[in-house]
C-alpha cells in the first residue's frame, strides 16, 4: 500500500509540474490584418493585430504576393506593440490582388486579399501547431499512458 501511495504521489506531482510548464507557454494567433495600397506612391500600409506575451512572441514573417506570385518575404525580431502598421513599397496595377500574410513566431497567421482599386477580402485566420507545442502534447500523451500502465501494474499486485 505504501509503495502504491508513494508511486501516485509521484505521478501527480511530475503531473502537476508539467501542468504548471505549459501555462508559460500561452501563444494566440494573429487577430486583425488591415490592407491599404496608394498606387501614386506604391506603399502598402498592413495593420497587423497581435497580442503580444514575451520577447520570444511576435510577428516574425510577413509575406506579400501580387497575383499569385511571391514579391517579398520580410522577417521580424521583435514587435513593439499589439497592434503595429508596416508599410512596403510594391508596384501594382489597377485590379492586382495583393495578398499578405502575416506569421506568428508563436502559433497561427493571418492572411488577406486586397484588390488594387477595389474592396479587401475576409481575413483567413490559420492556427498550427509548432513544433514545441506538439511535443508538449506528445510528452503529456506520454506520460498519460504511462501512469495508466503503473496503476494497472500495481492493482494486479
Amino acid at each position: 500500500m505504501l509503495k502504491k501511495s508513494i508511486l501516485y504521489g509521484i505521478t501527480v506531482s511530475f503531473l502537476g509540474i508539467l501542468c504548471l510548464c505549459t501555462l508559460s507557454v500561452k501563444a494566440n494567433n494573429p487577430t486583425g490584418l488591415e490592407l491599404s495600397y496608394d498606387s501614386n506612391t506604391e506603399v502598402l500600409s498592413a495593420t497587423i493585430t497581435h497580442g503580444v506575451v514575451s520577447s520570444t512572441h511576435f510577428i516574425e514573417f510577413v509575406e506579400i504576393e501580387i497575383n499569385g506570385s511571391l514579391v517579398l518575404n520580410t522577417n521580424y525580431t521583435s514587435q513593439a506593440s499589439n497592434t503595429i502598421t508596416y508599410d512596403y513599397v510594391i508596384s501594382a496595377n489597377e485590379g492586382d490582388v495583393i495578398r499578405v500574410t502575416a506569421i506568428c513566431s508563436i502559433l497561427g497567421r493571418i492572411t488577406r486579399t486586397l484588390t488594387v482599386g477595389g474592396t479587401q477580402g475576409d481575413p483567413e485566420v490559420e492556427d498550427s501547431i509548432p513544433g514545441y507545442v506538439g511535443m508538449m502534447i506528445f510528452f503529456s500523451a506520454s506520460i498519460f499512458v504511462t501512469s495508466l500502465i503503473i496503476h494497472k501494474k500495481i492493482k494486479k499486485k
